[in-house]
Formats: structure tokens, C-alpha cells, sequence
């Protein structure tokens, strides 16, 4: 038997270099690590460094402190911040 990997979490392994901006910015991923954890029946069995999330506001607006991150795959999406 055994299920099959599903996409369990995802979390903000390394920051960017750049964490700083001002309104119209777009955001630079440079130097940030997204890390996904894949499981089967509830336990973590295998973590992944992901790419090809979004990242979203893009470009950043005035008073936005943080970006959310998407990342889908295996038919699931996980988003951090």
C-alpha cells in the first residue's frame, strides 16, 4: 500500500539580500531560499529547495511590510509570508 507525496508546507528558508523597498519596487528574490516539505499520511518525509513561486504584491505598494509567497505542485499550493 502507501500513499503517494503530498506538498505539506512551504517556509522562507533564507531571506532575500534585499529586504528593504519603496513603493513601485518589485520585489528581488535574490539570495532567498523557499523551502518545501512533502509528506505522506501526516509526516514530513522529504524538504526541497522550490522555485517558480510567485510572490505577490508585485510591484510592492506603499505600507506593505511583507510579501506573500505561493508555490503550487502535486495538485496543492502552499503560501508563507
Amino acid at each position: 500500500g502507501g500513499g503517494s507525496l503530498s506538498l505539506v508546507k512551504i517556509e522562507v528558508t533564507t531571506p532575500p539580500n534585499k529586504t528593504s523597498y519603496l513603493a513601485g519596487d518589485t520585489f528581488n528574490p535574490a539570495g532567498m531560499v523557499v523551502t518545501a516539505s512533502y509528506g505522506m499520511d501526516g509526516v514530513i518525509v522529504t524538504t526541497a529547495e522550490v522555485t517558480g513561486y510567485q510572490v505577490t504584491p508585485n510591484p510592492l505598494t506603499d505600507e506593505v511590510t511583507e510579501v506573500t509567497i505561493t508555490y503550487s505542485e502535486l495538485g496543492e499550493t502552499c503560501q508563507t509570508t
